[in-house]
């Protein structure tokens, strides 16, 4: 009996152990949820100082505990448009900015910035690229004038030349390579953004070395007559390409240098250019309509590519007078003449920038030795602002 009993109780223990095995003591609650709370917002960069026109990327970073809400809402104050996502787009004139992202979830909380708004002094100018020894192609690009954001703005087949910035500074007019198979070179014009590339000229005579009017409305430029190839001079069209008038003519046989390099007086009554018709290169000076052409230099040397000041009382030029080309300056009338660079290879290409400076192509042992200087108008302080040697640069044209 007793044996039977032991029996019963080591069933009774093997049938009860199983269920022991499986109880399992329940987990601990979940800890409760930590607060959702936003403590800052920040927005970077926390200053910036941008171009007029020129659009800007912002940041903002919510901060705090929990799970939050990252979105923020953008507003600004000032000469600035700011859209959903923190990108500011400045006005057409210097101001300041102030840039506010505001949380979503605690509009108590928000981060700002400060945008100034500022007139970069702007250059465009002719850049040559390597692709071998033997091979290139030419660009325009742009830059401030200290030499920084550079900014490659075209990107022909061939090559792009002697650009020329409209007085409103939203576009840039040049002459291209090539780019019709009636003529070597058209007049283009295209925006500061790389925008709105248009041939002007439209393959109705071959054209270069743009030059805008004060008012936006026309091109003066260097043509040649595409159905009487050897005629060739200045003349003028409007910005859509009509109203196409030659305002010089020569015809040039071989060797022939035709009348070149123009440009506008400020107030759009003259124009300024280069001719050799009395066989030497100087400067001459005619009404906007081709009338009333005065010769302004008179010397046995070459004079060219002038440029009139912002307030039309001075000349810049080129001249090899003394032996080598450097940049002269001498009141509208031709009088005073005063030598402004001593490059000890040349200095050619001159152009004013809105400060009063020059702006001019330095270094021209060849070429490929030429960079861009911007110098005082009393000849000190000349800098080298673009200091490449492996890309020449030529024909500065500051934004006005």
């Amino acid at each position: 009996v007793i044996e039977m009993k032991r029996s019963y109780l080591f069933f009774a223990l093997a049938l009860l152990a199983p269920a022991c095995s499986d109880f399992i003591e329940p987990p601990p609650p979940p800890p409760p949820p930590i607060p959702s709370t936003v403590t800052s917002v920040k927005v970077l960069p926390e200053t910036l100082t941008v171009d007029i026109r020129e659009s800007a990327q912002f940041t903002a970073t919510v901060i705090g505990t929990g799970a939050l809400d990252r979105n923020v809402i953008w507003s600004v104050a000032g000469g600035c448009t700011v859209n959903t996502t923190g990108t500011i787009q400045a006005t057409e004139t210097p101001a300041t900015c102030a840039l506010t992202a505001t949380s979503v979830q605690d509009p108590t909380k928000s981060g700002s910035a400060t945008v100034s708004i500022v007139k970069f002094e702007k250059i465009a100018f002719w850049r040559r690229i390597y692709e071998s020894p033997t091979s290139w192609r030419e660009y325009i690009f742009t830059m401030n004038a200290d030499g920084s954001r550079e900014r490659q703005l075209t990107f022909p087949i061939l090559g792009d030349f002697q650009p020329s910035w409209s007085p409103d500074g939203l576009r840039i007019a040049f002459g291209r390579a090539h780019a019709c198979d009636n003529g070597p070179l058209s007049i283009y014009v295209v925006g500061v953004d790389g925008n709105g590339l248009t041939n002007v000229s439209q393959c109705r005579f071959s054209g270069l070395d743009p030059a805008w009017s004060p008012d936006g409305q026309k091109l003066a430029f260097q043509y040649q007559d595409l159905e009487s190839p050897k005629e060739m001079g200045i003349g003028t069209m409007n910005i859509d390409g009509s109203g196409f008038t030659k305002l010089t003519a020569i015809i040039c046989g071989s060797g022939c240098s035709p009348d070149g390099a123009p440009s506008w007086s400020p107030d759009g009554e003259y124009i300024y250019f280069a001719s050799s018709r009395a066989g030497n290169w100087e400067i001459y000076r005619m009404k906007g309509d081709g009338t009333e052409q005065t010769r302004v230099t008179i010397n046995n040397w070459a004079d060219g590519s002038p440029q009139p000041s912002p307030d039309g009382s001075k000349i810049a030029f080129a001249s090899s007078r003394d032996g080598k080309f450097q940049i002269y300056v001498m009141e509208a009338d031709g009088s005073n003449e005063t030598r402004i660079t001593s490059d000890p290879t040349c200095a050619q290409d001159p152009a004013w920038l809105l400060s009063g400076k020059l702006v001019y192509a330095g270094g021209c042992a060849s070429t490929e030795m030429m960079d861009i200087w911007v110098v005082d108008a009393d000849g000190k302080n000349p800098r080298n602002v673009t200091n490449s040697r492996a890309t020449p640069e030529r024909y500065p044209a500051p934004r006005p």
